[in-house]
């Protein structure tokens, strides 16, 4: 495809999908000093941006505003890396774009080699809110290795999920006063009315929890993030149950494992479509959906695996042997 035909590709998808139509102005500016490499290499970030309205919108505030000659194309795979892959949130986006346009050489280099590090952790895209405001808070050098969640989409744990979230965590933290940060939180989760604010207290409460086991030792906070990740996965499967109004016969104590729908497209949230849990009974529990309606199987391992889907019943075993 030779330039201007890419450009009009471009322009073309960011108007339908990637951005507002009356903001094409600066891309037309951007795209337009742009010439064969250069150019096929920003329409693979513009793809990688698409996806998103809002990161596409924040790209062009930001990355195209400034036009930074320093930020060349691998710098700018970087910092879309970053943003794509929610290590930075979009505030914290455009003021680092911001710092690196204003900073001087020497910086800007020191910058990038450390956000260049970032850029080559386990995304954060598919981790919960809660775990997401954590990891972001601490230094990366104390993260626990990925993946995050066994690699399964984010948990969906509902308004209620948070107020048993938090106290979780409080019974799991040892030190009175972070124990009174979460409990805390807790209180205020539970008399949350609206919502769209639900974890709004607990994301905070929680991460400054983080950021003060991070300073005492990372086998603290590593047990903290474990002790979270493995509330989070249950609480999904709780949640699950209760939207499709489905009870089990026991407590579920545990996620077995979840899984999204293996046809759905990569970027961008995934949604759990099979939930299998471990409950307080010793038998196991299976949510997915099977001729066209959500059923909640109960039994042993075998009888539960006996209904998995062919397309996900390999990685389900083998969940169910670790």
């Amino acid at each position: 495809m030779d330039d201007p035909a890419r450009r009009t590709a471009l322009l073309t998808a960011l108007a339908v999908h990637g951005d507002r139509p009356n903001r094409l102005e600066p891309w037309e500016a951007w795209l337009g000093a742009l010439h064969g490499e250069a150019l096929a290499d920003e329409a693979s970030l513009v793809a990688e941006l698409l996806p998103d309205r809002d990161h596409t919108s924040l790209y062009r505030r930001t990355v195209v505003h400034h036009a930074d000659p320093r930020m060349t194309g691998p710098i700018r795979r970087v910092l879309v890396s970053l943003l794509v892959n929610a290590h930075l949130s979009p505030t914290t986006f455009h003021d680092t774009v911001r710092d690196l346009a204003a900073a001087d050489d020497a910086t800007f280099h020191d910058r990038i080699t450390a956000l260049s590090i970032t850029a080559r952790l386990p995304g954060l895209a598919q981790v919960h809110s809660v775990m997401r405001q954590c990891l972001r808070a601490v230094p990366t050098d104390r993260w626990p290795e990925g993946p995050f969640h066994k690699g399964e989409p984010a948990p969906d744990i509902g308004a209620a999920g948070f107020v048993a979230l938090a106290g979780e965590l409080a019974a799991h933290v040892e030190d009175p006063e972070l124990r009174d940060r979460l409990l805390h939180a807790e209180s205020v989760e539970r008399r949350q009315t609206r919502s769209d604010m639900a974890g709004a207290s607990l994301r905070p409460q929680a991460a400054a929890v983080a950021v003060a086991l991070a300073e005492r030792s990372p086998p603290a906070l590593h047990a903290y993030l474990a002790c979270m990740d493995d509330t989070l996965r249950r609480l999904d499967i709780v949640h699950a149950l209760a939207k499709r109004k489905q009870a089990a016969s026991s407590p579920v104590i545990r996620a077995a494992y979840r899984a999204g729908d293996p046809a759905s497209v990569p970027a961008g949230p995934r949604a759990t479509t099979l939930h299998i849990a471990e409950l307080a009974n010793g038998t196991y529990g299976l949510l997915c959906k099977l001729k066209g309606r959500y059923r909640w199987i109960e039994g042993t391992r075998e009888e539960v695996l006996a209904s998995v889907p062919e397309a996900q019943f390999t990685d389900a075993v083998r969940a169910l042997s670790d």
